[in-house]
């Protein structure tokens, strides 16, 4: 691995960490602010619709359902529009540490976000039950955007809205082997990130509940602009790359 590649892999597992960060705090958010349901965790969120279904909560069963449902549609969206762009740009799969459909899907949950964030200021961060249901729609088709855009980057073992595989993971790495260092690393900091935007995600919606959709949307614009910036020069390449074939 080139000195190059090496930083640009550094860059790549920060701003993963930084996603996964922000979908902790999403789904703190949810949780608490948007009637116990996680926009984020569709594990968590398969078993609460179980629970509610069996109480006969119609409610919460309901904002369940749109949740599963709004991110299914996020990852199907994300799905065709990074492969649709890899296939105008003839990028093979994996040849890219950040392939330009990653950003442009991320690009789109920045904006599903921002909704959020008009949303929740637009009722005072307390919306009625009517309105839940938009806003955990909204929440989930950003985090179901999310989480196939951080698939789509290849990395073994992580993604940003569900952990188990990279816990279970980790744990086996340690007691079996057969993972380096930097790969134990980028999983246990994957699950840390998590906890911790949780955390603030949970702080946020009893300090500040006004403003707790402001973090995940200013992670996610954050993330899209550092990438954009650190992979500049990759992009550059596969694009004189394309230039130069018959």
């Amino acid at each position: 691995m080139s000195l190059t590649t090496a930083r640009a892999t550094v860059v790549r597992d920060v701003l993963l960490v930084c996603l996964t960060f922000g979908a902790g705090a999403v789904d703190a958010i949810s949780f608490l602010g948007l009637g116990r349901v996680f926009t984020g965790n569709m594990t968590g969120n398969l078993v609460l619709l179980g629970l509610a279904a069996a109480q006969e909560k119609g409610s919460e069963v309901v904002r369940s359902a749109v949740s599963l449902g709004a991110f299914c549609a996020g990852v199907l969206l994300a799905v065709s529009l990074v492969a649709v762009i890899s296939s105008r740009r003839a990028e093979p799969r994996g040849s890219r540490m950040w392939p330009v459909g990653v950003s442009v899907v991320l690009a789109l949950e920045v904006l599903v976000q921002a909704g959020v964030l008009a949303g929740w200021l637009t009722v005072g961060g307390h919306p009625g039950a009517t309105f839940e249901v938009v806003l955990v729609g909204l929440s989930a088709l950003a985090m179901g955007m999310q989480s196939d855009a951080v698939a789509a980057l290849g990395v073994a073992g992580v993604t940003s809205t569900y952990v188990t595989g990279t816990l279970t993971g980790l744990l086996r790495g340690i007691v079996v082997g057969g993972e380096d260092v930097p790969d134990r690393l980028r999983r246990a900091a994957v699950l840390a990130g998590l906890l911790v935007g949780a955390v603030v995600g949970g702080v946020l919606l009893v300090e500040a509940r006004r403003f707790a959709p402001v973090l995940p949307l200013a992670v996610t614009v954050t993330v899209l602009v550092a990438a954009g910036w650190a992979f500049r020069g990759e992009r550059s390449r596969t694009v004189e790359g394309l230039g130069e074939r018959p």
